[in-house]
């Protein structure tokens, strides 16, 4: 039984991926449905039968009957239950105030399903896959069910050529927050880098990346890891992220342009 259980998983998962590849779909918007019953199994001795029971074989009275539709996403979100039923008020919920409402709502828990996001990072992939700059990688990560993360993305940017930085491929996280994009999403380089606006985190110091300054929901991916290339030879002395990058590129430009020659061929692609 293991055994069929196992096939089936893994048959699954390639049912799953066909509407994610071939119909850009992504994982937030695929919900496996199911439904269950509740009936009102000891109807009344006076009850009122209608007339196409009386007319079945065997008669047995009609049950009151209310369909619960139950689903939840891949990823982890789920629907609020719907609960289908011919009355307002039906005999199997007698004595319970509380009623499911029949509607839809996007919501699981404390998680809400954001989908004009998610359709935007859904483009931006569709956009991107079409046209990027030669060198730099930007794929969203997959998830434990080996579905796409929308969420999380693996990036890299390539060093400018003609900089000291011309050479390198360095590896930079982008991370999305729920409300994107009405809130900037969160570059990380990984591991961190040598540079006067990059925390010793990783993470990375740019005005189109800060809610309060220069951030617009329209800016894409493609003009962020631009901006960050430009970033990384051009830095901006004004808005310091670690101390002793700015303090070397202020006093001892000769050595700051060696140390990153160093960098980019330590990160050079093999």
């Amino acid at each position: 039984m293991v055994i069929f259980e196992v096939k089936a998983a893994k048959a699954f998962l390639e049912t799953l991926d066909k509407p994610i590849e071939d119909e850009n779909y992504v994982p937030e918007q695929l919900f496996n449905m199911d439904e269950t019953s509740l009936f009102w199994k000891h109807m009344a001795e006076r009850s009122f039968i209608q007339k196409e029971a009386k007319s079945i074989t065997g008669f047995k009275a009609f049950k009151d009957r209310i369909t619960g539709l139950l689903g939840t996403s891949v990823t982890g979100y789920t629907l609020k239950p719907v609960g289908i039923c011919h009355g307002e008020n039906p005999r199997a919920f007698k004595h319970i105030t509380h009623l499911f409402k029949v509607g839809m709502n996007f919501a699981g828990g404390t998680r809400t399903l954001n989908m004009p996001g998610i359709a935007l990072k859904t483009q931006e992939r569709k956009a991107w896959r079409k046209d990027h700059p030669f060198g730099f990688v930007a794929v969203p990560t997959k998830t434990p069910h080996v579905t796409m993360n929308l969420t999380n993305w693996e990036c890299a940017i390539s060093g400018k050529k003609g900089t000291p930085w011309e050479g390198g491929l360095f590896k930079l996280r982008m991370l999305f927050k729920d409300n994107y994009p009405s809130s900037p999403l969160k570059c990380k380089f990984e591991p961190p880098l040598f540079h006067l606006n990059v925390y010793p985190s990783g993470t990375v110091c740019l005005s189109i990346l800060v809610e309060d300054k220069d951030w617009r929901p329209a800016i894409t991916i493609k003009q962020i890891l631009l901006g960050i290339q430009e970033l990384l030879n051009e830095p901006n002395i004004q808005d310091s992220a670690q101390a002793e990058a700015y303090t070397i590129y202020c006093q001892y430009r000769v050595e700051y342009k060696k140390m990153v020659r160093a960098q980019a061929k330590k990160f050079a692609p093999s």
